[in-house]
């Protein structure tokens, strides 16, 4: 017999106290009013120094380390209770050890070391690999009755151009079993996998990408109309062909013009985190699923069924969904998104560049101190947060954490 209402018991997020503001941002660059803020629908966008978001390959380790503790703590879980501990992320530390293996130093102190799960890598997908290969393994014989933990996170850093307010960084952890509130539809998914180079990181000494940015909305679309008309398994009709349909700028207008009251109603109401803290890669679908968690009154979410689509680059894409079965009311509570919003702290274009020039100078560095941009510990981090104090001659890491008390 399958666990009954298998999903999401418990959800937690954390993006970095510092934020650029895109307005501010748009007149440092010299862009048009609105480029940013209109153009990429972004007011804020949260980064890391290189002592929050460590530089190698833009490595995610204290995110994520964050994220899983404040859940632990926020929601009183004891360690010893998870069997399976899987990361989506495409920012890697190391070509061969995971950054779950990073995280099992959470773990010690409980003497849990049966955990299954490493990491799962392909763009902004693996957190939906991580999420869906953890749905299995509750649902497989395999299961032993304990929870599966999901992480989902990155830091999206570009070159100096127009790609850089594109960027941001964020990681959602979620806490998966039997008898949940948010519960997946039992094989109600669609996928579709490519071969594509829309989007990818060939350079190994190097945080940024290669981008195709014209190409990758295509591959976007073009998976969503796959998925989708797998979804509903019938195909949807068209006027045009579909490559022809993917490049016709009217017929975009069109569908958004149609879409409008819709897109107010359903889609506006999931933006608020992304809008604020910018491109997460991985944990970007699932902050939109914060987001109408912590934005939608309960009355209008029980008994509802949300549809999530997640796409990588290079490609990989699925459309699933769940229903919210029964009140989210703890869930807001413990996610307390606007007041967390409302506490980081704004820093300046200039110093935001400057940020990112020392993360470029320091990455793959080894044997040394780690000073940041030589902002205070207060400045920079959320009370709770871990951050790298040291890189030792084999790149061994020591981390510290600002306080005991999780935020």
């Amino acid at each position: 017999m399958y666990p009954k209402n298998v999903g999401i018991l418990a959800i937690e997020i954390y993006f970095p106290k510092r934020y650029v503001d895109q307005n501010r941002l748009e007149e440092y660059d010299g862009v048009s009013t609105g480029k940013y803020t209109i153009g990429l629908g972004q007011t804020k966008m949260g980064f890391c120094d290189d002592r929050e978001g460590e530089v190698k390959v833009n490595a995610i380790v204290i995110p994520i380390l964050l994220a899983v503790q404040n859940l632990i703590e926020k929601y009183k879980i004891s360690y010893r209770d998870i069997g399976r501990l899987e990361v989506g992320t495409e920012t890697i530390i190391d070509k061969s050890k995971s950054v779950k293996t990073l995280l099992m130093q959470l773990f010690e102190e409980s003497g849990n070391t049966d955990v299954e799960g490493i990491d799962t890598t392909n763009a902004c997908y693996g957190g939906t690999s991580a999420l869906l290969n953890s749905l299995n393994w509750i649902e497989s014989s395999s299961w032993d009755g304990r929870y599966a933990l999901v992480v989902a996170g990155d830091i999206a850093i570009y070159d100096s151009g127009p790609a850089r307010p594109t960027g941001g960084a964020g990681c959602v952890a979620m806490l998966l079993g039997k008898d949940a509130p948010i519960v997946f539809d039992r094989g109600l998914r669609a996928t579709h996998m490519e071969n594509a180079w829309d989007f990818y990181k060939p350079n190994m000494s190097s945080e940024f990408p290669e981008v195709d940015g014209h190409f990758s909305n295509i591959c976007y679309l073009r998976s969503l109309d796959i998925c989708y008309n797998r979804y509903l398994e019938k195909l949807a009709a068209k006027n045009l062909g579909t490559e022809e349909a993917l490049l016709s700028k009217d017929l975009e207008k069109a569908f958004t013009a149609i879409s409008k009251v819709d897109y107010i109603k359903k889609v506006k109401p999931t933006l608020l985190v992304s809008t604020n803290v910018g491109n997460m890669y991985c944990a970007s679908l699932y902050a939109c699923l914060v987001t109408v968690l912590s934005n939608v009154p309960n009355e209008e979410l029980v008994g509802k069924r949300i549809g999530m689509f997640s796409y990588g680059s290079g490609l990989s894409s699925t459309l699933f969904s769940f229903r919210i079965v029964k009140p989210v009311t703890e869930i807001c509570k413990m996610l307390d998104i606007s007041n967390r919003l409302e506490s980081r702290v704004e820093v300046t274009p200039a110093q935001f560049v400057e940020t990112l020039r020392l993360r470029e100078k320091t990455n793959g560095k080894k044997d040394f101190n780690v000073v940041g941009d030589g902002s205070s510990v207060e400045e920079a981090f959320f009370e709770g947060t871990y951050y790298l104090d040291r890189i030792d001659s084999k790149w061994r890491r020591t981390y510290k954490r600002h306080t005991k008390r999780a935020r």
